[in-house]
């Protein structure tokens, strides 16, 4: 459970805090190196991103910068259907200012970074 959760959304609740604690605690007591478990792991190790950097990168963008990010993602489908519902949805949330899901912010930087050698700044 707690590995789906790191893996999917990285979005973790008090009580998966709690058990990712107590399991840290575990290791620890027996002796075991984290160095060797991470290199065991076939898990990527992720950039850790501070969400409100990017909620707050985002919610700086124009409505004209959003027309232009949708637009291009369609026009040269460097975007799929997913990416630009995600991008969609991200839109509505920030002009409501809405919470937004760290994996919906993910996927917008992401749609966004693919779009950068056709000139969008963000």
């Amino acid at each position: 459970m707690l590995k789906k959760t790191l893996q999917q959304s990285g979005t973790m609740t008090d009580r998966l805090i709690k058990i990712g604690i107590e399991i840290v605690d575990l290791i620890t007591n027996k002796g075991v190196d984290f160095e060797k478990i991470t290199a065991l792991s076939k898990l990527e190790n992720k950039e850790l991103v501070d969400p409100s950097v990017l909620y707050n990168k985002l919610s700086r963008l124009t409505d004209d910068d959003w027309k232009r990010i949708l637009d291009l993602g369609h026009q040269t489908n460097t975007l799929s259907f997913s990416e630009i519902s995600v991008l969609k949805t991200v839109i509505q949330k920030l002009k409501r200012q809405e919470n937004i899901d760290f994996k919906r912010l993910e996927v917008t930087q992401n749609a966004i970074t693919k779009l950068k050698k056709f000139g969008i700044k963000a």
